[in-house]
């Protein structure tokens, strides 16, 4: 039976082919034993990967959830009285998540007071559902289904036409934890009728946090179909969009716009000062977000690849790009295209639409001559001038990742206060750490996107002891 998702995975649910291979290679055989003992596994990986199943399609094509190898689908409405889609019985059973489908819909627990999301489930207390996100009028909402044996999987968007409601269902994993899925509805396609957009986390380990961006189309039945941002065509568009300039002898590398031939990211440095590392690649699959209003933001961290390391190296900075949605004349589902690579967080600015950057808050660590913390239990104070000691509280200030949200608000009591002052004894910011959130100069902003919070507090915590 499967277990519940309910802490991180050793990779995330996306690709995770490539890294296992990736893992396996990343060191050159040094026999043909070694080489041999390679193959073998790439063989057996490549079988156990793959569900053996290719459908259909225009070459190129986005493929509507459920048409994915990771096999999501969408279930007509009829499909809840407990019968199958055709094509989809095997020996007169329902498919696993048809099955669970039906299951939690016969004990009306959409119907129930659902669970709020991240909130603890029991494998012991059988099925259950969850809010996952609502428009503001009410009109669309998305539950999540959780069993004992499926683990957290499937996805319930539910929609009004004036009295009568549907149900539309999909068939795809998602973490109920670290961040809140969002759901917003605009005309993404530009044809005059409200589509959905629903980003959720998917896949979620050491390095990894991965979310999955679907989009809904509404037709006149109050049927919903979704199409599903994927990793090929993520991978795809960003190879439209960027190249990557390499500098083997610095062992740094730069991001350029294809289109432009401006720089969007420069002195990404890799192979951890090792002088034999050798660039193979990069990754844009580990760090995966998106922003959901009335435009939809992708941001991506951009991870280098090396002959020294099976995983990743991810640089400081992230790139963004605006999702374009695009319906086919032919209807059978959406396309996806990226458009302004830029430097980025993982935030938008809700009122001017383009990104934050986090750099024009943040003061640069070579201005910042004294810190002086402050106990927030005991209300001591520790001055610290000791170079040494700033770097590693200033590194840790340097890596947050936050961006704005006028949702929050101002938060009283404190572990740790600390003020940045320059030679001169001026005070340049005053900075409050919590554990998911920033205040500076009394602005807050949000930071549970990522661990960088509690980072600042650690540091903090250790340049006082």
């Amino acid at each position: 039976k499967r277990g519940y998702f309910a802490g991180p995975l050793s990779f995330g649910e996306k690709d995770a082919g490539k890294r296992v291979l990736h893992v396996l290679n990343f060191k050159k055989p040094g026999s043909l034993a070694a080489a041999g003992g390679i193959l073998l596994l790439v063989v057996l990986a490549a079988v156990c990967l793959t569900d053996g199943k290719k459908e259909g399609g225009p070459e190129g094509a986005d493929a509507p959830a459920g048409k994915t190898e990771e096999s999501r689908e969408v279930q007509p409405e009829a499909e809840a009285e407990g019968n199958a889609s055709p094509g989809n019985e095997t020996d007169g059973q329902l498919p696993e998540f048809a099955r669970v489908r039906d299951r939690i819909v016969q004990q009306g627990l959409l119907l129930n007071q659902p669970l709020a999301f991240g909130e603890a489930v029991d494998p012991e207390d059988g099925d259950a559902v969850v809010r996952m996100a609502e428009s503001a009028d009410g009109v669309y909402a998305a539950y999540g289904f959780i069993s004992p044996e499926y683990g957290s999987r499937g996805i319930c968007l539910r929609n009004y036409q004036g009295a009568d409601e549907h149900l539309n269902y999909v068939d795809a994993g998602w973490v109920n934890a670290y961040e809140e899925p969002r759901l917003a509805v605009g005309d993404y396609d530009g044809d005059g009728e409200e589509e959905v957009a629903f980003a959720f986390v998917s896949g979620s380990g050491t390095g990894v946090y991965v979310e999955t961006l679907l989009v809904f189309e509404t037709d006149e039945t109050g049927h919903m179909y979704p199409s599903e941002m994927t990793q090929e065509r993520q991978e795809e568009e960003i190879s439209r969009l960027l190249e990557t300039r390499v500098n083997a002898d610095a062992k740094t590398l730069e991001l350029v716009d294809k289109g432009t031939g401006e720089t969007v990211i420069g002195g990404i440095s890799y192979g951890n000062g090792e002088e034999q590392a050798e660039f193979i690649g990069m990754d844009y699959s580990s760090q995966i977000r998106y922003s959901v209003g009335e435009d939809i933001f992708l941001f991506v961290g951009a991870g280098v690849f090396t002959d020294m390391s099976p995983m990743p190296e991810l640089s400081e900075d992230n790139v963004a790009f605006r999702v374009r949605f695009h319906n086919p004349e032919n209807g059978s589902g959406g396309r996806f295209t990226l458009e302004d690579p830029a430097r980025g967080v993982f935030g938008v600015s809700a009122q001017a639409g383009t990104v934050f950057d986090e750099t024009a808050v943040l003061i640069p660590g070579e201005n910042v001559a004294r810190i002086e913390i402050t106990n927030g239990n005991t209300g001591s104070v520790s001055s610290i001038t000791d170079r040494e000691i700033l770097e590693k509280v200033l590194e840790a200030y340097r890596e947050l990742d936050i961006r704005p949200n006028g949702e929050l608000k101002v938060r009283s009591g404190y572990s740790y206060r600390m003020e940045l002052f320059d030679k001169k004894g001026n005070r340049l910011q005053s900075v409050v750490p919590y554990k998911d959130a920033v205040m500076i100069d009394g602005q807050i902003y949000d930071g549970s996107m990522n661990r960088t919070t509690t980072d600042l507090l650690l540091a903090l915590a250790e340049a006082v002891t």
